[in-house]
């Protein structure tokens, strides 16, 4: 595999194992105290495209909450509309079984919150052309 012969330390008398492939590569790179022959790709392009993604998936989710909001100001439902103002009641409204319409709002919440994490880590780590948004 990687590690095929020894090489003679000789501070130490032992042998060193010697490395080939990706191996010898990342041990040169750690290596270089000073980093200064460290070159890495960005993948600019598939960060731009995977931002892109996120923010369509994004205005599909805020686009289903608008829908959402709208339901619920024309509902006269007390379940959805404690759930429209109170955390806590939209949490145990959404582990009743028989409130589906209630459980899809609470998934669709945990979907938003989970794929905004995803785009702001995304954003975070992005070239700075492409966080002026």
């Amino acid at each position: 595999m990687g590690v095929v012969r020894s090489a003679v330390d000789l501070e130490k008398g032992r042998g060193k194992p010697k490395l080939y492939g990706f191996a010898s590569v990342a041990d040169l790179v750690a290596s270089d105290s000073d980093k200064s022959g460290t070159i890495y790709r960005r993948f600019d392009r598939l960060s731009a495209r995977t931002l892109l993604y996120l923010e369509s998936k994004l205005a599909v989710l805020e686009s289903a909450q608008e829908r959402f909001d709208e339901e619920d100001g024309a509902d006269d439902s007390f379940a959805l509309k404690s759930a429209a103002t109170s955390w806590e009641e939209f949490e145990e409204h959404a582990k009743d079984l028989d409130r589906p319409e209630i459980q899809k709002r609470m998934n669709l919440v945990t979907e938003i919150a989970t794929t905004l994490k995803t785009y702001r880590k995304h954003l975070h780590f992005a070239p700075m052309p492409l966080r002026v948004c």
